[in-house]
């Protein structure tokens, strides 16, 4: 079946879900509309699996929210595979904002914006490995006054491992330490 989950408001953290420390599985799926501090759709500190699903139109707070559409936090891990972010807002992250782990596979991110850094991506150097793969970004908006992509790989439109391919990457993605 198809689950739809819109309109939300999280407060805090996820818009539509969040999943403290156990599992979440979600498949076939649509989140759009969603609003939260953090997280706009879902917010995680445990696992998140995610496949074909679409995250479209959630937000995270435009002045430090983390993650238009997921929020991983320290420990959390996401599997996202098959799917598509689109239209998300947030300071961090317009797409995602990952301090965990994070294995993004064959997902398309357009159109997402951040005030800040890394319209369709940012993964926290300390919180994780993340690893893109066969994944397209396209149309994204970040600040360019916003933090300074510290990866090269990142710029080069990679992200671990150098065979993680997404084009183009800036203001796409960005590697960076915020802590």
């Amino acid at each position: 079946g198809r689950t739809r989950g819109k309109g939300g408001t999280g407060g805090d953290r996820g818009g539509r879900g969040r999943e403290r420390a156990g599992t979440l599985t979600v498949r076939n799926a649509v989140f759009s509309n969603n609003r939260a501090s953090d997280g706009g759709a879902v917010s995680t500190d445990g696992v998140l699996n995610v496949s074909g699903t679409a995250f479209v139109g959630n937000a995270a707070s435009p002045a430090n929210g983390l993650g238009g559409a997921i929020n991983v936090n320290g420990g959390g891990r996401l599997t996202l595979s098959r799917s598509l972010v689109k239209d998300n807002t947030g300071a961090f992250g317009g797409g995602i904002y990952t301090y965990g782990t994070a294995d993004i596979v064959a997902t398309t991110l357009t159109g997402n914006a951040a005030t800040t850094g890394g319209g369709g991506l940012v993964s926290d150097s300390q919180g994780g490995p993340t690893t893109v793969r066969d994944c397209t970004v396209l149309g994204t908006r970040a600040d360019p006054d916003g933090p300074p992509t510290h990866s090269p790989d990142a710029r080069s439109g990679r992200v671990s491992p150098p065979s993680g391919h997404v084009s183009p990457a800036p203001p796409a993605i960005t590697r960076q330490r915020f802590r």
